[in-house]
């Protein structure tokens, strides 16, 4: 399921039973059924939203596949898997956030892959 040779940061539960495992350059977000067993990966997940632009400097605009505006609950999380910032979309804040890399996912879409951000 992982790269070869992938060395992991951390790895944390949200609140929908998902587990996300981080690494120095990925996350990826697991579901478990009843018996423990791995339901579906990130792999298995399909990209429902992009957001633009990407670099970004201070906001970014949450598109769906449409291209048009998304609107929801999204939740932004650094590297290590913490929330960061939420947000009803479709525009994000991150001005207050340091440079590095984010992970923008969907509180409804939880069959969504979460989205790469990359704050310059």
């Amino acid at each position: 399921m992982f790269p070869f040779d992938t060395k992991f940061t951390s790895a944390r539960f949200d609140e929908k039973g998902g587990l996300w495992v981080a690494s120095s350059n990925d996350v990826w977000r697991m579901r478990f059924d009843s018996t423990t067993s791995v339901m579906s990966d990130n792999v298995n997940d399909r990209p429902c939203f992009v957001s633009v632009p990407n670099p970004a400097s201070s906001t970014v605009t949450i598109l769906d596949q449409e291209k048009e505006p998304a609107f929801g609950m999204f939740i932004v999380r650094d590297a290590g898997g913490s929330i960061v910032h939420t947000s009803a979309g479709p525009l994000i804040n991150l001005l207050n956030h340091a440079t590095g890399v984010y992970f923008l996912s969907s509180k409804e879409y939880l069959d969504c892959c979460p989205v790469k951000i990359v704050t310059q």
